[in-house]
């Protein structure tokens, strides 16, 4: 199954918006994806050596784990061996559709 944590904002509100989208109550869900992470990478500093890593993970079928590094302002003096080949398969999976799992 699926597991989201989002980053709340400070001020995001307890209660209230609007439903959200579940209307099956089935378990395990059926999804496309058993696990999906498409987000920033960090080249260097803390958090780096974690997410430099994730690529591993990836398979391009039922596990989509992929990370840009474009990231901060000296992202491109910083980058690394993996970033041209991590950049260009980021752009080719749609966030909102791993989001959608």
């Amino acid at each position: 199954f699926d597991i989201s944590l989002p980053l709340f904002h400070r001020t995001h509100p307890h209660k209230g918006g609007d439903p959200g989208f579940v209307t099956d109550t089935e378990f395990p869900p059926v999804a496309k994806y058993f696990l999906a992470f498409k987000g920033k990478r960090y080249v260097y500093g803390i958090g780096s050596e974690t997410r430099n890593s994730l690529y591993h993970l990836h398979n391009g079928k039922d596990v989509a784990v992929v990370t840009t590094c474009k990231h901060g302002k000296n992202w491109r003096e910083m980058q690394d061996d993996r970033c041209e080949a991590d950049n260009n398969e980021y752009e080719l999976w749609d966030y909102g559709n791993l989001l959608s799992n």
